[in-house]
């Protein structure tokens, strides 16, 4: 590694992005390929948190870990069973950027899609929502309880969140924590933030 490679290494993360394991390890490769590449081609020094949330990943480094000029990775082992949102939460205290995004490895998703959040967090928002477009294979009585409760939620709340379940969201530092200090559901703190 070069002098310029080991600075790039260790200085402040401008982003952190926090995932959770996918059962499938080729999958994880792939999407921490493609975070790599995005932090590369942004030129963005990237910390990327990966908590195990399924207690799946053997003991040792997994294939899919590593480091690189722009990304530092930490893999947390969350085991206590709490579900996906608790297990998210692990990985956004676990975080030291100013700006973080959370996202599923699956790819239903693009990394470069980050840039769009971005860009809303540079206007001065502290929250922004992302919202899953293609959902092929997702079977119906999944999709239908999931748009009943996003238009009861818009009507009723009068909260103009197209997609309150997305796995994909901005947060500010300041949003990380409010949430973390909160102790409030993904649905609710999504609400309480918008109401700020």
């Amino acid at each position: 590694m070069s002098g310029s490679e080991d600075n790039n290494s260790r200085r402040q993360p401008q982003l952190s992005i926090v995932t959770t394991v996918d059962p499938c390890a080729e999958t994880m490769a792939v999407f921490v390929s493609a975070v790599e590449n995005y932090a590369s081609s942004r030129g963005l020094a990237l910390e990327l948190v990966v908590v195990d949330d399924l207690g799946s990943l053997p003991p040792g480094q997994p294939a899919w870990q590593r480091d690189s000029a722009m990304l530092r990775m930490l893999v947390l082992a969350d085991r206590r069973g709490q579900g996906q949102f608790r297990a998210m939460l692990h990985g956004v205290a676990s975080t030291s950027a100013e700006v973080l995004v959370t996202i599923d490895p699956d790819m239903a998703h693009n990394v470069p899609d980050i840039d769009h959040f971005l860009a809303r967090w540079r206007d001065g928002k502290d929250l922004v929502l992302g919202w899953r477009v293609r959902r092929e294979g997702t079977p119906l009585a999944r999709r239908l309880p999931s748009w009943l409760f996003n238009v009861l939620n818009r009507l009723l709340a009068g909260v103009p969140i197209r997609d309150n379940n997305t796995p994909m969201r901005l947060l500010s530092r300041r949003a990380a924590d409010f949430v973390l200090a909160s102790g409030l559901s993904p649905e609710d703190c999504s609400l309480h933030l918008y109401a700020r």
